[in-house]
Order: structure tokens, then sequence, then C-alpha cells
């Protein structure tokens, strides 16, 4: 057998789409900020040649957020398996619509900055309630998305919201969100979350805006799947 006088690692490629995918699918399910490492392979212990063990791919760290870590919960592990196989369906990844929301949500879940966030949430809600459905970008685009998420969203089991309270966290995060893009000072607004808790807290009502869009994306999917 002839052994290369400097062997190289094999190409670690193939690993990039599902990691992404398990990425995307554990944010749906779980939130959080959870993402990939760099890809490591190990040869086997018989393997040819000896002493070259593991190699990484020293690509760039996606960002994350230590304050918001990603939690899988025993209950959840079946969820993220469905949603895994979910985003790999041609149909699903033919849409370009839902890979635009997609991108956006698992964009806001790795970004630091609760405004950044809200930004990626409100694109996110944008492209669910009024690209996909196909309806006119005028402007009265926040009504078509509370009536949109509030239609998708009012019997989902997970959430347990009432109509009302998705109303008004997500007119909340429209106006908050159009503060941010016209520098305006979003504290002079009352802030409250999903269950209508008063709040200081920025990040606690983007948290539960992207609470619900990570409902809505699942619940879509599935839709999709189904046709």
């Amino acid at each position: 057998m002839d052994v290369p006088a400097q062997p190289t690692a094999p190409d670690s490629g193939a690993l990039v789409e599902p990691a992404s995918r398990l990425v995307a699918a554990l944010r749906l399910v779980c939130g959080g900020s959870v993402t990939a490492t760099r890809a490591i392979r190990c040869p086997p212990d018989d393997d040819f040649p000896q002493g070259l063990g593991p190699t990484a791919s020293l690509s760039a760290l996606p960002t994350f957020d230590e304050e918001r870590p990603t939690i899988l919960g025993q209950e959840q592990v079946e969820a993220v398996r469905e949603v895994y196989d979910l985003l790999a369906h041609p149909a699903v990844r033919a849409n370009r619509g839902l890979q635009t929301a997609l991108r956006r949500l698992v964009l806001a879940g790795a970004d630091r900055v609760p405004t950044d966030r809200l930004i990626d949430l409100i694109v996110c809600a944008e492209v669910l309630f009024i690209k996909l459905p196909g309806l006119p970008a005028d402007p009265g685009k926040q009504d078509k998305i509370v009536a949109g998420a509030t239609a998708l969203l009012a019997d989902d089991p997970v959430l347990q919201a009432p109509p009302e309270r998705l109303e008004a966290l997500l007119r909340l995060g429209y106006r908050l969100r159009n503060d941010e893009m016209h520098g305006d000072d979003p504290s002079r607004r009352e802030l409250r979350t999903l269950t209508g808790q008063p709040t200081d807290d920025l990040s606690a009502v983007v948290d539960d805006i992207e609470r619900v869009l990570r409902r809505a994306l699942v619940r879509l999917l599935s839709g999709i799947v189904e046709q």
C-alpha cells in the first residue's frame, strides 16, 4: 500500500448541510442561539497512515449568544427530528419565501442586540404573512401580519395564547421595529410580553415574538409539505 508523504484530511463539506439543518431545527423547536462548530473528523484506529489524528476545518465560527442557550428537552426530541426532516423536503427547499423567513429567524437567534433581532424577526413575519400568501405589500402590512398570525396560531397548543394577546404583541413588535428603523426611542412605549405582563426588558418582548414566529414556521412547514 502506498502511503502519501503528506496525507490530507478528507473533505468535510458533506457535513455542512446537515449541520446547518440541525441548527435550524433546534432553533425552530427550542429557541436559543445554538450553532454548529467546526467540522472534526477522527480516522479509525486501524486506518492508515498512522499518526494523522483528528482534523478540523478551520472555518469561521458562527455567532451565538451565551445568555440565550438552546435547551433540548426530552419531550422536544421527536419534534426536532420531524422539523429536521421537513427542512430537507424538496417543496421546502424550493420555496424561496420560506427559505428567506427561515434564514431571518436563524439569524435573529444568533444576534445579541435585541433591536437587531427584532428587525430580522419582523422581516420574517412579513414574509410569512404577506409574501407567502401573495398579499400586496401596501401600507396595511401590520394588519396583514396580525391577521395571518392570529388565524394560524389562535388555537396553537404550544403557545396557548388568546388572539388578543398575539395581536397586541405583534403590533407592539412592529411599532418597535419601526422606531428602530427610523431612529426613534423605543423606550417611550409601554412593553408587555405575550402573557400581557408589563416589562422593562425589550429582550423579553423580542423573545416572545421569536417564540410566536417559531411556531408559525413549524406549522407552515408541515402545511407546505402536505400540499
